[in-house]
């Protein structure tokens, strides 16, 4: 007995030791996490920067990392749904700025009623999973470039994106110019393919004269039509039509696109948000079209800025010179995170608004929808100029009602729009429909939004007769 009394105590000061040394290092840790916090700020990172970056700056400890792997895995066999909790704590963990937490959603799950709490975790995270479905996010992702309304107008933001060194980005950017500009000289004198061509010309362009403007979605989209010039004259046939020297310069330039890219951390988080759109090659025709329509509306509305329809058409620009499906696909899919983000700016705007889209543009009819497709409505293009384009009138919410075909379609197709439809839907829902008269019927296959209120002035489009 007496030995069962030592063997017991043993065993409870050595448990109690590894408890002590246990809380010891969980302490450790927490005090060199608070420290990690602290320097950031005193880096001049503001609160809301900090709550961007992951739980653990430098990585989760390892007791840490076990003990979440322990309490996740029995959470998940208990078959209660937990999935709505791992998944949060998960991407705290990554960090919001990858993994932006949904500020209505927050607010619903902290305000679910007494009484479902009251039945358990099954009922509890059936109900954050009904919030989830009727909270979708609006924050924007990682792209190219990021949106929001000033003066009822999609308008696009300047580029935060920092490289990791800022000496080293500076002396890449100006190689790239360098090399860029001699490619373009020798393409030139030797009446190269036109297509080659152009992609040089729009890198020249997006490259600017200040490093410090460097937008890296569009710097990818850049390397990537390179690399598919690379691809077509690195080959027998290839090499009959652009000379040796020319294709070393190509693709030296290419492997310097490629390091500038590769200096912005920015940059493998828009390239795993294209990939992740996972486009079909089968339906590219049909998305291909969409973007082109998007592009036109968007350049005759007055409910996006200079700046925002600027950066609509410079990040479609690369879809003009694609030799190959595939190609097209990589470049479609960078436009559509960026028009992702520029539809969320938009309804973000509308939802915080209070705004109904149906009752915005509830004076607008469908004849003009149908002369848009045709070139733009002439009485609008006579009563609204900007820049020499014809605008239609009425902001934000008009915009988007007239988007809201292509957001549905793409909605069809691609994963992340779909989310981006419904709440377009229901901003869309008026509280009674009036019947379509007769002397202007609605063709459903266009679903055309109705016509845009004309400036006082204009003239309205021609007149409908019967047939």
């Amino acid at each position: 007995a007496a030995d069962a009394a030592v063997d017991a105590a043993s065993a409870a000061a050595a448990a109690s030791a590894t408890f002590a040394a246990d809380a010891a290092a969980f302490a450790a840790a927490d005090a060199f996490a608070f420290a990690d916090d602290a320097a950031q700020i005193d880096f001049g990172h503001s609160s809301a920067a900090l709550a961007g970056m992951p739980l653990w700056l430098k990585g989760p400890p390892n007791r840490a990392s076990n003990a979440w792997r322990i309490l996740k895995s029995a959470l998940l066999a208990s078959n209660d749904d937990w999935e709505v909790w791992t998944g949060w704590y998960e991407a705290r963990l990554a960090g919001d700025a990858g993994n932006p937490p949904n500020e209505a959603l927050e607010i619903a799950r902290a305000t679910i009623a007494d009484e479902i709490w009251e039945q358990g975790p099954r009922v509890v995270n059936g109900e954050i999973e009904r919030l989830i479905a009727e909270h979708p996010s609006l924050e924007q992702r990682p792209a190219g470039y990021r949106f929001r309304v000033v003066d009822n107008a999609i308008d696009a933001l300047p580029d935060d994106a920092r490289p990791i060194d800022a000496e080293v980005a500076a002396d890449l950017f100006g190689e790239v110019r360098r090399k860029a500009g001699l490619v373009k000289t020798q393409l030139q004198r030797a009446q190269a393919d036109e297509h080659l061509r152009a992609h040089v010309d729009l890198l020249l362009s997006r490259l600017g004269l200040d490093g410090r403007a460097v937008r890296p979605g569009l710097m990818l989209s850049a390397l990537r039509s390179l690399e598919s010039d690379v691809r077509a004259y690195d080959g027998e046939e290839g090499r009959k039509e652009l000379a040796a020297a020319q294709l070393a310069s190509l693709l030296d330039l290419a492997e310097s696109v490629r390091d500038l890219c590769a200096i912005f951390p920015r940059s493998r988080e828009i390239e795993a948000e294209a990939v992740s759109l996972g486009l079909p090659m089968e339906r590219m025709p049909q998305l291909r079209a969409t973007i082109d329509a998007v592009v036109a509306k968007v350049n005759h509305s007055d409910g996006a800025t200079e700046a925002g329809r600027e950066a609509m058409n410079a990040s479609a620009a690369d879809l003009a010179h694609q030799r190959s499906l595939a190609d097209e696909a990589k470049q479609s899919a960078y436009f559509l995170v960026d028009f992702a983000n520029f539809a969320r700016a938009g309804l973000s705007h509308l939802k915080t608004g209070g705004t109904t889209v149906a009752h915005e543009a509830g004076g607008l009819g469908a004849d003009s929808w149908r002369a848009f497709r045709k070139g733009f409505p002439k009485g609008v293009e006579r009563g609204a100029q900007e820049t020499g384009r014809g605008l239609a009138v009425g902001g934000v919410a008009v915009l988007m009602h007239w988007l809201g075909s292509d957001i549905a379609a793409l909605g069809g197709v691609v994963a992340a729009y779909a989310p981006l439809s419904q709440i377009l839907e229901r901003l869309s829902r008026a509280p009674a429909q009036a019947e379509p008269s007769e002397s202007a019927p609605v063709e459903r296959e266009d679903a055309p939004p109705p016509e845009p209120r004309r400036p006082r002035g204009a003239t309205g489009g021609r007149k409908r007769t019967k047939a």
